[in-house]
């Protein structure tokens, strides 16, 4: 997964747009996530970011208000886990989610992560419906949207020219009876 973030891991001097970064389960080692900077154009070392004791099928990233990564990840077929870090108990964790797959994640104001209104925000797919959680309830609560179809799949997010936080994703018609 490439994603855009701040220039370091854990500092994000207010914005997380300035570097992509690249996450992938190593493939020598299951379970282990691995990170790695970009550099004008290459990739730097990778670093441990965490382990898991499952093969992870599905990942995505994005990265909260100080530069922290928040790694949304499937494992199985459809549970899903959170990694994150905690600001209650100041320590990163795992957490289990829900069940799903499709997972998309993205951050609403990258050029100003310092605004009060902020949020990194998950999606995920569960029979034909897509649901979503929010930094701001700790990812508690699960939210249907009103987007459902048949087959729905997530392709991207992020902010539009107008500042609002738009979804694509695609669908097969639901015939009507």
């Amino acid at each position: 997964v490439i994603e855009i973030g701040p220039d370091n891991l854990y500092d994000s001097q207010g914005r997380l747009d300035k570097r992509y970064w690249l996450l992938y389960e190593n493939p020598d080692t299951e379970g282990e996530i691995l990170i790695s900077r970009g550099n004008n154009g290459l990739w730097e070392e990778p670093t441990i970011l965490f382990r898991d004791t499952q093969k992870i099928n599905e990942l995505s990233l994005t990265f909260d208000q100080l530069g922290n990564p928040v790694v949304f990840y499937r494992f199985y077929a459809d549970f899903l886990k959170l990694y994150w870090y905690n600001p209650i108990t100041s320590a990163y964790e795992i957490k289990n989610l829900a069940t799903g797959d499709n997972l998309l994640s993205g951050f609403d104001s990258r050029q100003d992560a310092g605004v009060t209104h902020s949020d990194a925000i998950l999606f995920y797919v569960r029979d034909d419906k897509i649901y979503m959680r929010v930094q701001r309830d700790r990812y508690e609560i699960e939210y249907e949207t009103p987007a459902v179809g048949k087959d729905v799949v997530l392709r991207s997010c992020g902010m539009t020219v107008n500042n609002r936080f738009q979804v694509l994703y695609i669908y097969d018609k639901i015939e009507e009876i």
